[in-house]
């Protein structure tokens, strides 16, 4: 009994005073930092990301750090300085934009195949669905030509903008984040 005292308590210790590292990835341009701004319950008009934005949240149960990088290509090989201390990875796509999510594909799976990349849940949202020429998420998927992964992964469309799709897999990433806690 005093074992699962100390394990339930160490999980909800945890969940609030330790909180976790989701790091937001994805092209310039895909909502990356509207999606940072959604969750903090910010509007405003968001300029292109230089180095990263780091904030700490509540989402559902779970307090989480979220680490917002930059897109820009020159840019992206500072994103494997947060590899190592990642528990999730949220990869926006910008669904509107036909002719790029190819290249959205090749930059997962460089973070998925780098060496310093943990086995974490990845949340793929293929944002800007509001767009009446946007890929669906499954067209967004087959465009992205990724291979079926062992991790846990989720693909959703969103509207980041208006908060439209969001929540619910966000719940899922943080369940999976708990479940497979490293």
């Amino acid at each position: 009994m005093g074992e699962l005292w100390s394990r339930t308590y160490q999980t909800v210790y945890g969940m609030i005073y330790d909180p976790k590292l989701i790091l937001v990835c994805g092209l310039d341009n895909a909502g990356k930092t509207c999606l940072l701004n959604r969750l903090q319950g910010i509007e405003r008009n968001t300029v292109p990301t230089l180095g990263f934005n780091a904030e700490t949240l509540q989402l559902g149960y779970a307090t989480v750090q979220v680490f917002d990088t930059c897109g820009q290509q020159t840019r992206r090989d500072s994103w494997s300085m947060f590899f190592h201390h990642a528990h999730a990875l949220v990869y926006v796509v910008d669904s509107n934009d036909i002719e790029r999510i190819y290249e959205a594909g090749t930059e997962l799976q460089k973070i998925l195949n780098h060496e310093n990349f943990p086995d974490v849940p990845v949340l793929i949202l293929a944002n800007k669905q509001d767009h009446p020429r946007a890929a669906t998420p499954a067209q967004v998927m087959r465009g992205m030509r990724l291979q079926r992964e062992t991790r846990p992964w989720r693909v959703a469309g969103t509207v980041v903008k208006t908060g439209e799709g969001i929540d619910e897999p966000l719940k899922w990433l943080v369940d999976q984040m708990w479940q497979t806690r490293t």
